[in-house]
């Protein structure tokens, strides 16, 4: 998933364009790692309660989306000062990680749902 993607140069981004240091950037990573695998809890209970698998990852995919784009747009360097680009990135890992909690736990389902009931 994209996610794997990003974090693969989120601590790169963390350091160089945000001029954190190392301490910083690896616990905000560890942090939204950590939300990414947290969030599908809430993600089946969504799914399971209320919406059902289809309409939570069309909504979720709806978020995951905003938030790469809140993301991307806080990379830009002309996109307000240093304070706009950190609050920017934050909301938009938020996002992502939400979004993923909407995703993996209903995709990881239709896996189950190939088998009959006698298999």
């Amino acid at each position: 998933m994209l996610v794997c993607l990003i974090a693969a140069v989120l601590t790169l981004y963390f350091l160089n364009y945000l001029k954190w240091d190392k301490d910083l950037s690896t616990a905000i990573y560890h942090a939204f790692s950590g939300l990414c695998y947290f969030t599908p809890i809430l993600g089946a209970v969504i799914a399971d309660s209320w919406l059902g698998k289809f309409k939570t990852i069309i909504y979720l995919s709806i978020v995951y989306v905003i938030g790469h784009v809140v993301k991307s747009v806080g990379a830009i360097p002309s996109v307000g000062n240093t304070d706009a680009h950190i609050a920017l990135s934050m909301v938009g890992l938020i996002l992502i990680a939400l979004g993923t909690g909407g995703i993996k736990p209903c995709v990881a389902a239709f896996g189950g749902d190939q088998f009959e009931e006698e298999h």
